[in-house]
């Protein structure tokens, strides 16, 4: 046998071993598909019995999927009808009232004004496809993710996801606006994406102990508040502040500027002693154990400060900033900024 016979055969046996890889790693795959399917099918027959379990206790508010008078669903009708090019696609045993749970978001949101509910609607949908929230993926955002300055603990007494906000562990220097913005995106769709008939919203406990002037980014912030109302109306369901003090008082004579007055009625504010009010709406397995319930802590890692050089370019990229100037402007001149309509 010439050596020109020997490299045939030896690339003969190199394709085949190659195939044979390569069969295997599609074998592979396939399973773990299979798995992913289980999973998928194990997660959807959990969320039934919860769902059977919500609607057994189901008893809706004025305005509500279940509760509207003769005018509003006659308003939900004719609304069905005017934006059903821009109405997404719902599936599964309760896809109409996913649709009209979707409807009433903006119907609710805009006191039943059917011309403003289909424009905000529209300019949502506009706004989603420039934005493309899906694209943020919890890699693009793992820095902010491993923080956990932000996180879901599980849900509330009627089923809503309870979202946990850590705010100290937000450093306006390490977290470039537009960071903070993508992961509050984020953390906001993962909530969404719990929720199921008959629930359209979320809770929020928002932790400030030790916050100060280094947690708070006022451009950010600001753009975060119009996104929520303009983009996720009638989403937050309620928002526990805990640990307020002083310093916070005077953060949120800015902040609730951008928060239009019945949003504002959803905010609970205490102090240090908030355990037990938190617990009439939120069971223990879903409270922090750092807040006095039995969700387990998780682990924090803290992002590294940029150096002059990163916050340099970052200042060139995104343009400047508002000042912390601007917050004693707001404050002396005593003019509140122009809020949006009512969401």
């Amino acid at each position: 046998m010439d050596n020109q016979e020997k490299k045939e055969i030896e690339k003969k046996e190199e394709e085949k071993k190659e195939k044979e890889e390569e069969k295997k790693e599609k074998e592979k795959e396939k399973e773990k598909e299979k798995e992913i399917e289980k999973e998928i099918e194990k997660e959807d027959e959990e969320k039934e019995k919860k769902r059977e379990e919500l609607l057994k206790n189901y008893k809706p508010h004025p305005g509500f999927l279940g509760n509207l008078n003769e005018k509003q669903t006659e308003l939900l009708s004719t609304f069905r009808d005017k934006v059903k090019d821009i109405t997404p696609n719902f599936s599964g045993k309760y896809k109409d009232e996913e649709r009209d749970l979707f409807l009433l978001r903006y119907l609710r949101g805009y006191q039943f004004n059917l011309e403003k509910a289909e424009s905000y609607l529209r300019e949502e949908t506009k706004w989603r496809a420039e934005k493309k929230p899906e694209t943020i993926t919890r890699e693009s955002v793992i820095d902010e993710i491993n923080t956990m300055k932000a996180f879901i603990s599980g849900t509330d007494k009627v089923g809503r996801p309870v979202m946990i906000v850590e705010a100290a562990r937000h450093i306006k220097k390490v977290t470039s606006g537009e960071e903070m913005i993508n992961f509050m995106i984020h953390i906001v769709e993962e909530a969404v994406s719990k929720m199921y008939y008959p629930v359209d919203s979320f809770v929020i406990i928002f932790n400030v102990k030790s916050v100060g002037w280094s947690n708070f980014d006022y451009s950010a912030c600001k753009e975060a508040a119009h996104i929520l109302m303009n983009y996720y109306p009638e989403r937050l369901g309620k928002l526990f502040l805990i640990n307020m003090g002083w310093v916070f008082s005077t953060l949120w004579k800015i902040g609730k500027r951008w928060i239009d007055p019945e949003t504002q009625t959803k905010f609970v504010f205490m102090k240090s002693k908030f355990l037990d009010t938190l617990k009439e709406f939120i069971d223990e397995d879903s409270i922090p154990k750092s807040l006095g319930g039995k969700f387990p802590d998780p682990k924090a890692i803290p992002r590294k400060k940029k150096t002059k050089e990163q916050l340099k370019k970052e200042k060139e990229e995104n343009g400047p900033l508002d000042s912390d100037d601007d917050f004693q402007i707001m404050e002396s001149d005593g003019q509140d900024d122009n809020q949006d309509e009512k969401k």
